[in-house]
């Protein structure tokens, strides 16, 4: 295996899910959240774990599929043909969605109507899902959002909860994966989804992007930004809440965008908690960054 944090589809879930717990005592993480996101992770698993169908010949968007479970050339390795969608697995997933955030009570309004608009149309589902995973036009998923009636960004959010154990299923299944350490591009190797998160290794202080769709992570230059390849030290920024802090944003303002940043190397336990712990545990920082103007990725619906 090349050098990278384990990938989501060998992590030991259950270690991640008691991190995500033991977070709920944490002072300023909310903990009505974080028992959200355990259970939505615990819903994902449960589709990850399932035993997936063969992908049909023709889906949602989806053009035949070809043989061999092998990467493309010149851009993401898993493509849409690949995924295994199971239309009772997905409709469990999104209930075990829609549940977790009435019981938060954030956005459930929202939530009742993507279900009742799937319960009206049962291939919005696997619809929503492509969409999140491999468009990164959001124009119809702006139109999806119309036909639900809820905002885009919940939606979107929705869609790639869903599309994540997908994913990483057929990552799973590539003949070969891509060098994590020699990547470049500042989009996931695996999915071409965006950095949800970057770390600098307690080793070596190099790096590595996480991909916030498939958990897969990837090397990437200090000193550029991921989302538009900016090199000019004078556009790149560092922001953080206490100097001493091994959590701080990367910013960036030739594209307005910033990425979270933690270093393995001012932390205790220089393995640290997965990366999807550290998402929820720095939310504060996308307060911050918010605060300054500044535009994230998508939503982080790795299930690592």
């Amino acid at each position: 295996m090349p050098h990278s944090a384990m990938p989501a589809w060998e992590v030991d879930h259950a270690q991640t899910i008691r991190q995500l717990e033991a977070l709920a005592d944490a002072p300023g993480v909310s903990a009505d959240y974080v028992r959200t996101r355990v259970a939505i992770l615990q819903a994902q698993v449960e589709v990850f774990g399932a035993g997936l169908p063969t992908p049909p010949s023709a889906g949602v968007g989806r053009p035949a599929p070809s043989a061999g479970g092998q990467p493309s050339v010149g851009g993401p390795a898993v493509r849409p043909e690949m995924l295994r969608f199971d239309q009772g697995l997905a409709a469990g997933l999104l209930a075990a969605i829609v549940e977790a955030g009435r019981r938060q009570g954030g956005g459930a309004e929202g939530l009742e109507r993507i279900a009742a608009a799937a319960a009206r149309r049962p291939e919005l589902v696997e619809d929503l899902a492509l969409r999140a995973a491999f468009e990164t036009d959001a124009t119809r998923l702006t139109g999806l959002g119309r036909e639900t009636g809820t905002p885009a960004e919940l939606l979107g959010f929705v869609a790639r909860l869903i599309a994540a154990p997908l994913v990483v299923d057929a990552a799973r299944g590539l003949e070969a994966l891509p060098d994590a350490a020699a990547a470049a591009g500042g989009s996931c190797p695996i999915c071409g989804s965006a950095p949800g998160l970057a770390m600098l290794d307690a080793e070596d202080g190099h790096r590595t992007l996480h991909c916030g769709l498939c958990g897969w992570s990837w090397r990437f230059a200090r000193l550029v930004c991921p989302r538009c390849g900016c090199q000019d030290q004078a556009k790149l920024e560092r922001l953080s809440v206490d100097d001493e802090d091994a959590r701080w944003i990367e910013t960036c303002a030739q594209c307005r965008g910033y990425l979270k940043t933690i270093d393995r190397r001012r932390l205790g336990d220089p393995a640290g908690p997965a990366a999807l712990v550290e998402e929820i545990a720095t939310l504060y920082l996308d307060l911050v960054a918010e605060q300054q103007g500044c535009v994230g990725t998508a939503p982080y619906a790795a299930m690592v």
